[in-house]
């Protein structure tokens, strides 16, 4: 049986992220008391098709976990680490990520939407397969080398966001609103749709054949 008290001095005793390594049946256990979980260290362990909906957790580092299929809504990270983690089909509504960082994820296929993302960046991620980005609010967070295809973006804010070296494919930008955001730099911007955007400083290629391949954009030329 697992000792909760226990937990709790271990992760007050070395107050630095990923301090402490954290079980599957830790985390589980704390979760489960409604306990917020700082400074866990999560390798290799198997979320897949687990409720955990308004978990809490703050400057953790996971690695190579699986949270396939699972539920993380109405979730709140600040300061964690996800490193080559599998996020496919994972119904992550309303999740908060406040100062992430996401390193070699997969999200194909997961539910995003209503999420916040604030002061963070993704590197080398994909999302692909339908993912459902619909009404996010993203601000200073930094999309390097990711690939988006097949992505919902409908109705989200993006505020200070960059998409260095990103691909993006036939995704739906539209009804979004962009400010102090950039594209510029993308490695690929193809069929997109950016009907009824609001932009307010929004940069992108201003390329003839660029700007035919993705729909709203023409307007948007400043």
């Amino acid at each position: 049986m697992i000792n909760i008290e226990q937990l709790i001095e271990k992760m007050n005793a070395k107050p630095r992220p990923g301090s402490w390594q954290c079980t599957r049946e830790e985390l589980l256990a704390l979760h489960e008391g409604k306990i917020e979980i700082y400074y866990a260290k999560i390798e290799n362990v198997d979320f897949s098709g687990l409720d955990l909906s308004e978990i809490n957790l703050t400057s953790c580092i996971f690695i190579n976990c699986n949270f396939s299929n699972s539920k993380i809504k109405f979730s709140r990270f600040e300061r964690c680490q996800f490193l080559e983690c599998d996020f496919q089909f994972a119904n992550m509504l309303n999740a908060d990520f406040f100062r992430p960082i996401f390193s070699l994820c997969i999200f194909n296929g997961a539910d995003l939407r209503f999420g916040m993302f604030e002061r963070g960046y993704a590197a080398s991620c994909v999302f692909s397969k339908g993912v459902n980005c619909a009404e996010i609010y993203a601000a200073d967070f930094d999309f390097e080398k990711c690939v988006f295809l097949d992505v919902n973006f409908q109705k989200s804010e993006f505020y200070g966001v960059t998409f260095p070296y990103s691909e993006i494919q036939n995704s739906d930008f539209s009804n979004c609103t962009f400010k102090n955001t950039s594209m510029n730099q993308v490695a690929a911007l193809d069929g997109c749709n950016f009907a009824n955007v609001k932009a307010e400083r929004f940069g992108f290629p201003q390329n003839k054949i660029l700007i035919a391949a993705n729909p709203g954009l023409e307007n948007l030329i400043e």
